[in-house]
């Protein structure tokens, strides 16, 4: 049993001494990760789902309380924000008020559109008695 981990040990060695004398490569160049991000103000609904994973990544990890209606505000300013940085890099026409509406607009589809999948789910919370 103790000649097995050397043999094991002379095998490795030798593979890996092999693979760098032919040249071989064991990794890959990191290829670049190019993210577009022009392509979430493509329409509103692509932008409403950057909005709930904002919203999802605050609730989750900086405001752990955020709840309710509050919920709702924090997405509609999520969503205006990022309205307003689209129409200022010029992803959106109709300047800073086109951004806003956009941005809103997406906001509140967040926001409506999580509601609306956890009723479909049965996950909507029992109102309060």
């Amino acid at each position: 049993m103790k000649n097995t981990g050397k043999v094991l040990l002379i095998v490795i060695s030798v593979l890996f001494l092999v693979g760098f004398g032919g040249g071989l490569a064991f990794a890959q160049e990191a290829a670049a990760n190019d993210v577009d991000i022009s392509s979430w103000f493509v329409d509103t609904i692509t932008l409403a789902g950057i909005v709930g994973l904002v919203v999802s990544f605050i609730r989750k990890h900086l405001v752990p309380t955020l709840d309710g209606i509050s919920v709702v505000f924090v997405s509609l300013g999520v969503g205006a924000a990022l309205g307003l940085f689209g129409a200022a890099r010029g992803f959106i026409d109709g300047g800073v008020f086109g951004g806003l509406v956009f941005g809103l607009t997406a906001g509140f589809g967040a926001s409506g559109g999580v509601d609306f999948i956890r009723g479909l789910l049965g996950k909507r919370k029992a109102p309060a008695a």
